[in-house]
């Protein structure tokens, strides 16, 4: 049994990267992993919240109309630094080629990240369908407004911002759809593309591919 029973289906089948439609067992096998990484952000920000409350954090603003440069100058640039902490997290977690000192990036791929890359021919759901221990660190990064002068509500916006970007570059469809071809390309070459395409790090570290549809069976 597949997933496709839309009657939007045939119409959206042009714009599909890969023109078959994963199996429910897929889907069914994502959801659960999702929902515990939507979990490990709620246990992050109730930690943060508590630290909030106790006056353990304390480098924050409480109105935004004192500091409305600050705040906004975090908002439009939360997807370059919240993109950053992604990249160095999901790196982590693959080969590091590494001889002098243990290849712990190859220990975290088998045993935490690879299921991640299950989600071969991803769809929404496969966005945050990640192993406890990967979603508890992707979702740290709403801790980063804590390490400078920001408003607590930053830590929401992280949030929203992190899971909702996952879930719709994991689409799976071009435009109309909101597919990430580059991040598919990961998924399915494995060491390449690791980052975001808006964010120079791949292109510095020698791991970007420009791989297009064309390069790929279907």
């Amino acid at each position: 049994m597949t997933t496709q029973n839309s009657s939007y289906s045939a119409t959206l089948r042009e714009a599909k990267f890969n023109k078959d439609y994963p199996a429910s067992k897929h889907i069914w096998r994502e959801i659960p992993y999702s929902v515990c990484t939507v979990l490990m952000g709620a246990f992050i920000e109730a930690i943060l919240m508590t630290l909030y409350a106790t006056g353990t954090i304390t480098n924050y603003f409480l109105d935004v109309s004192d500091h409305p440069l600050a705040f906004f100058a975090m908002l439009v640039t939360l997807p370059m630094w919240r993109n950053s902490h992604f990249y160095v997290v999901h790196r982590f977690m693959h080969k590091w080629n590494t001889t002098w000192i243990p290849d712990v990036g190859e220990f975290m791929y088998k045993h935490v990240h690879s299921l991640h890359h299950q989600s071969r021919n991803f769809q929404p759901w496969s966005g945050i369908s990640m192993h406890p221990v990967e979603g508890f660190l992707y979702e740290t990064a709403c801790m980063l407004p804590c390490l400078v002068f920001h408003h607590p509500v930053m830590i929401n916006l992280v949030k929203i911002e992190e899971n909702l970007a996952a879930v719709l570059g994991h689409d799976g469809h071009d435009f109309p759809g909101t597919g990430d071809w580059f991040h598919l390309v990961h998924h399915t070459k494995i060491n390449c593309n690791y980052g975001a395409p808006l964010l120079p790090f791949d292109y510095l570290f020698g791991s970007i591919d420009y791989s297009n549809e064309s390069d790929f069976s279907h």
